[in-house]
């Protein structure tokens, strides 16, 4: 049943939920990926839609700290982005309809990547 809810949320663009998107796998460059134990929380702040899309900011918390982000969401698909606070770093974070999610690291002085592969659910 909360998958039911957790799909429904992810497709409708109003009301933005609160979510927790947990990443089970760490990709790093083009090394083999490894198993992790990542959580990123999200909370959507003022948003409007559109033609059906809704976008504004949010905040992100995960084990760094808490920073704001640009945020779109779609029938299809959320993305959250934005470059990290105080370093080098762009992230995005997109979320398909199904809840399952990718995050991904930038970092500039390098270049380097990670990728983590996840899925969100709606927050308590």
């Amino acid at each position: 049943m909360r998958h039911l809810v957790l799909t429904a949320a992810l497709l409708a663009p109003l009301p933005a939920l609160a979510l927790t998107c947990e990443y089970t796998v760490e990709c790093f460059e083009q090394e083999a990926c490894q198993p992790t134990d990542f959580t990123i929380e999200i909370t959507p702040g003022d948003l409007d839609t559109l033609q059906g899309v809704t976008q504004g900011l949010a905040e992100l918390r995960d084990v760094a700290g808490t920073q704001g982000a640009h945020y779109v969401s779609t029938e299809d698909f959320t993305v959250i982005e934005n470059r990290a606070t105080g370093d080098d770093t762009l992230f995005r974070l997109v979320i398909g309809a199904d809840g399952s999610s990718r995050y991904q690291l930038l970092i500039l002085d390098g270049p380097l990547s990670v990728t983590y592969h996840g899925a969100c659910v709606e927050s308590d």
